[in-house]
């Protein structure tokens, strides 16, 4: 399961923006054969870019990247800070936005953060 191991290996990273700054701005990493993923990173022309700006830039840069080395990438995902509407009332979350020379989806996971640690909930794709 390419996207169940490259969200788990997002995580720490997710918890440490998290409990520094209760947000992040958007990043993306890409994920090999090997199943080692690194980080994506664009040459960025803005000093105070929008999130907007940063996620259009990764997924050029990551359909590029697999224009560039067909079979060197399987899976790459964009990792956004949003909110979801909940019963009553909006709630934090994260949106993978998967992207993979074959399809494109979106997971999104619940978090609260509370007595600085955070608590993850699942949330449908």
């Amino acid at each position: 399961m390419d996207e169940e191991l490259l969200i788990n290996s997002i995580i720490p990273y997710l918890e440490c923006f998290l409990k520094e700054d209760q947000s992040f701005y958007p990043f993306a990493m890409i994920m090999d054969k090997d199943e080692i993923a690194n980080v994506v990173s664009p040459e960025i022309d803005d000093e105070y870019p929008t999130s907007e700006y940063l996620i259009n830039l990764y997924e050029q840069g990551i359909k590029k990247e697999y224009k560039k080395n067909r079979n060197k990438y399987v899976l790459a995902v964009i990792c956004i800070d949003v909110f979801v509407n909940s019963e009553a009332s909006k709630q934090n979350a994260v949106e993978f936005r998967l992207i993979s020379p074959y399809m494109e989806k979106k997971i999104y996971l619940k978090y609260t953060i509370k007595d600085n640690h955070i608590y993850w909930d699942k949330l449908d794709s």
